[in-house]
């Protein structure tokens, strides 16, 4: 488990300071936050995934339920979505509001996710607490092994 947690931050961690582009997924030209969870699980998962599919989406995982059967379409045979709230754990999904809408960032360690900052660029943050009020949503892989993290 802990090989793949490595891999999974050596990937994140290549789109560490990629600028923030709407509708791209291009490894240190632009990249906005859907494609680029769905980049770096595609990479993880050693799968083929169909980035159109994110492409189509106004916003990341819209609440109206069409991004989120996008993203179960594309990742449900790993992904689950997990009631709330839940303590998040490294390779967690998460959604969560922010003021430009829905956000989604993917959780690299039991307390830092990954995610592209609108107008910036792809970052890596420790979260906390203040964090809790605003998650939506939280997909877990189906496989993975409960552990400690924060818990919302």
């Amino acid at each position: 488990m802990m090989e793949a947690l490595d891999e999974l931050r050596r990937i994140a961690e290549r789109w560490v300071g990629t600028p923030f582009r709407m509708n791209c997924a291009v490894l240190g030209r632009g990249v906005d936050c859907k494609l680029l969870v769905a980049s770096i699980l595609a990479e993880h998962l050693r799968t083929e995934v169909a980035l159109q599919d994110f492409m189509q989406i106004d916003a990341p995982f819209i609440d109206d339920g069409r991004g989120r059967r996008s993203f179960e379409m594309a990742f449900g045979r790993w992904y689950l979505q997990i009631p709330l709230p839940t303590v998040l754990l490294a390779q967690d999904v998460v959604l969560y509001r922010q003021s430009r809408g829905t956000h989604v960032g993917l959780m690299i360690s039991d307390y830092e996710m990954v995610h592209a900052v609108y107008g910036r660029q792809v970052i890596i943050e420790r979260l906390d607490q203040s964090w809790g009020p605003e998650i939506r949503a939280v997909y877990r892989r189906r496989d993975a092994e409960q552990g400690g993290g924060i818990c919302w």
